[in-house]
């Protein structure tokens, strides 16, 4: 009798349908946030933006660290705490350079297409597919890390005179990018100026980010015998009120932190860049990236021989702005006593004689691969510097306009292995640059040669081997590659293939010459009867 009640009943339930539930995907998920301290004025005094509907897009701006990635979480959350209109919602990091093809991915997802719809519509259709369905939303835009002006309608996000309902909230490195992204509301975004005293309790601190507009009392870092990472300096560089007295302090302070392993330094004053080259070798040896900013002094940045082998882990030098006339390796040893002259500094008539170094040699930076060198007005020479480093992938000369040649005579005829492992070498606003070397040059690796605004560059240290089988992209500017001169023409057909023309922008000062001059010509044409004027 149960048997058959069961049977009865299944056979009942054969008419039903059977549903699968998905659960719906929450519009937005808490992000992960240590409880900031500090930051509970400037959170309210932006809050109020978020909550006025009339302000459309907020920018959060400033150098990288300061807290803005802090800020902008803390916006996120907070609005999974109170009731709300908007139906989409979407947390972006761009970066840079920014990818904007991920970027418009991102905000397919949230709007839930589906994959397939992406794969089928082309690149040119997304942004129309996007904005057609952002009209219809009340939307929440978070664009995190932002370096450079994105075009938001570009990628199909609405302008903010649309009557949709939307809120943009985003944290660009600059003002300006604010401006160009047409924010309503903008707050700058700094940090400390002078560390606290009170960071000496951390005892069991390892890594420390400090930004270069921020001092660092005298004995703190003596006090962090846990220390193994430092860093002081920014992307962005400001000495701000840092003296020679603060730079000196953490200079002869970090190399008594025994445990550092990784530093990091900008420093602005020849006597601690000197300092740092003659007497601190353990902290050379963390050494991982050195800038040097704005140093007013108009003398030689001299590289002792020593530092080329203590400098192990150095991988990225910059000089920016500075007035040394020459950079260059002098023969002084760590430790010998031999500085030069009475003040400590090194003298010209140090300099090594001829380059003495190989790939093979302990005296070379072995692991230096990025070189930027930008705006040293009186900047000559610094052809030892690359040659003793071998391993060099990236070089940038920018707004140099004393600086004549790369590879010169201080090398004379040991170029091999010189740029044997360039892979981008960028040439720009350099007015009395002729050579990057009088020998011809193999250039195994590289990938991208860029030259702007050197118009006594006649002549490249090319030929067929250089680029054979291999993707090699020469960017400049047409006239200046019109007036390359090549020792084979088929050297220069070979090469045509490679090159891609900037656009030049428009001169309107050579364009109104030539209008005078047409003008008089014309003048001079109708007084001697050749032509009337109508």
């Amino acid at each position: 009798m149960k048997r058959a009640t069961l049977e009865e009943v299944l056979c009942k339930g054969r008419g039903f349908t059977i549903f699968n539930y998905k659960r719906a995907e929450p519009l937005m998920v808490e992000i992960p946030l240590k409880p900031p301290t500090g930051l509970h004025s400037t959170f309210q005094e932006v809050w109020k933006w978020v909550q006025d509907e009339r302000v459309r897009c907020i920018g959060l701006y400033g150098m990288g660290g300061v807290g803005k990635t802090t800020l902008l979480k803390m916006i996120h959350n907070e609005f999974l705490k109170i009731k709300h209109d908007y139906n989409m919602a979407a947390w972006i990091v761009v970066s840079n350079p920014p990818n904007l093809e991920k970027i418009q991915k991102a905000i397919f997802r949230k709007l839930h297409l589906p994959e397939s719809e992406w794969n089928h519509t082309s690149e040119s259709d997304r942004a129309g597919k996007i904005l057609s369905i952002m009209k219809e939303n009340n939307f929440l835009l978070f664009l995190d890390d932002i370096w450079v002006h994105i075009d938001l309608l570009e990628l199909g996000i609405p302008s903010n005179n649309d009557p949709h309902k939307s809120k943009i909230i985003f944290t660009p490195r600059s003002q300006e990018i604010c401006g160009l992204m047409q924010a309503d509301r903008t707050k700058k975004w700094t940090s400390i100026t002078k560390l606290p005293l009170e960071l000496k309790n951390l005892i069991k601190l390892v890594f420390l980010l400090v930004d270069r507009t921020s001092r660092i009392p005298k004995g703190v870092i003596l006090s962090l015998s846990s220390l193994k990472v430092f860093h002081w300096g920014s992307p962005i560089l400001s000495t701000g009120c840092i003296d020679e007295g603060d730079e000196c302090n953490v200079i002869e302070e970090l190399p008594s932190t025994s445990e550092i392993d990784e530093a990091h330094l900008t420093l602005s004053y020849a006597g601690t860049v000197t300092k740092l080259l003659m007497d601190c070798p353990h902290l050379q040896r963390c050494l991982g990236e050195l800038r040097i900013a704005e140093c007013e002094e108009w003398e030689p940045l001299i590289i002792p021989k020593s530092s080329l082998r203590i400098m192990e882990h150095l991988n990225h030098l910059s000089v920016y702005r500075c007035a040394y006339d020459e950079i260059s390796i002098c023969s002084t040893e760590y430790g010998s006593g031999e500085t030069g002259s009475s003040d400590g500094s090194l003298l010209a008539h140090d300099y090594i004689p001829g380059p003495t170094s190989s790939e093979e040699s302990q005296d070379c930076f072995r692991n230096l691969k990025k070189i930027d060198i930008k705006g040293c007005p009186f900047l000559r020479d610094m052809s030892l510097l690359i040659y003793h480093a071998p391993n060099l992938a990236n070089l940038t000369i920018e707004d140099c306009p004393a600086m004549q040649e790369l590879i010169g005579w201080k090398v004379g005829f040991c170029v091999e292995g010189i740029f044997s492992c360039i892979i981008e070498l960028h040439l720009t606003n350099l007015p009395e640059f002729e050579s990057i070397c009088w020998l011809e040059l193999p250039f195994p690796l590289l990938e991208r040669l860029e030259v702007k605004k050197c118009p006594k560059l006649e002549r490249l240290p090319l030929n067929r081997g250089s680029a054979w089988g291999r993707s090699l992209a020469i960017v400049g500017e047409q006239r200046w590659w019109n007036r390359l001169h090549w020792d084979e023409q088929q050297d220069k057909k070979f090469f045509s293939t490679k090159f891609n023309g900037l656009d030049e922008p428009f001169d309107f000062m050579k364009m109104a010459r030539d209008m005078d001059r047409a003008v008089e010509l014309l003048r001079s044409h109708r007084s001697a009867g050749r032509i009337a004027l109508l």
